[in-house]
């Protein structure tokens, strides 16, 4: 595959976190990828987030992740959790928007 064939930048980026006293390494694109499925629908539930092209075990990990880590707020309806992003989780998305146009160019 020649560079030009790419139309979506490709980035991995994993880090380690300290989670409940645990060694968590997580992908940040997935975050992003996560983050931004949230963004565009306003208020969403974790099985919707599939939709996203994100497999529901990923989609409940990562809203686990950005929950401890204050990206994501959740609220309980019924027997659901309605998902909504924080400041914080909003900032994380408009600087990784940003990265992602610095490399299109």
């Amino acid at each position: 595959m020649s560079l030009s064939q790419v139309t979506e930048p490709f980035i991995t980026g994993k880090i380690e976190l300290d989670i409940k006293e645990e060694k968590e390494v997580i992908d940040v694109y997935t975050l992003y990828r996560v983050l931004k499925c949230i963004y565009e629908k306003k208020e969403t539930y974790v099985s919707e987030i599939t939709t996203c092209g994100i497999a529901k075990g990923t989609a409940v990990q990562y809203t686990k992740i950005g929950e401890i880590l204050g990206l994501i707020v959740s609220e309980e309806r019924g027997k659901k959790k309605v998902l909504k992003l924080t400041d914080k989780g909003l900032d994380y998305l408009i600087v990784f928007e940003r990265l992602l146009s610095l490399i299109r160019k």
